[in-house]
């Protein structure tokens, strides 16, 4: 976890006080807004051109940021995929993505989306204090704890508080 911490420290040092969107724009990632299915947000494309994230059409504001959030977690790979170890991800807590580079999107966005935690005591607090979704909120919180406690398999979250 302190890998994925240092990692978010350059993209904030780099980009201080910036919102998502605008590390998008002065990363030169292009937003789009397109139809997608049922199971699917939105995605990242990096290729021969500039790269693109897609975002589903009919995501609401805080929808759409958590999702840029994790697809600009898929533009940094690169940097954390140098940056985390293999056994940082051998961890159950971390296991329910299908994916690596899926669990380090998700602990990327939680990260960048809810950076101070100073003046919560639950996830609901997170939600108020971002304007967060509830998933977003719970793995703040099960980090920020595994970051007091020492480890992510401590069980910490309740369904419910």
């Amino acid at each position: 976890m302190r890998a994925a911490e240092r990692a978010i420290e350059a993209v904030r040092n780099k980009y201080p006080n910036c919102t998502v969107e605008e590390i998008c724009e002065r990363e030169g990632i292009e937003i789009r807004r397109r139809e997608m299915g049922d199971d699917c947000d939105g995605f990242f494309v990096s290729g021969r051109g500039s790269p693109v994230i897609f975002v589903k059409n009919t995501l609401n504001y805080q929808q759409m940021r958590e999702v840029l959030a994790h697809e600009l977690g898929h533009h940094f790979e690169r940097v954390l995929d140098s940056m985390l170890s293999d056994r940082a991800f051998r961890d159950n807590f971390l296991s329910y993505s299908c994916r690596k580079g899926e669990s380090e999107a998700a602990v990327f966005a939680a990260l960048l989306l809810c950076h101070d935690l100073s003046d919560c005591e639950s996830y609901h607090d997170i939600m108020r204090k971002y304007d967060c979704s509830k998933e977003l909120a719970k793995l703040r919180m099960k980090i920020e704890q595994s970051r007091i406690y020492g480890g992510l398999s401590h069980g910490f979250l309740e369904e419910e508080r």
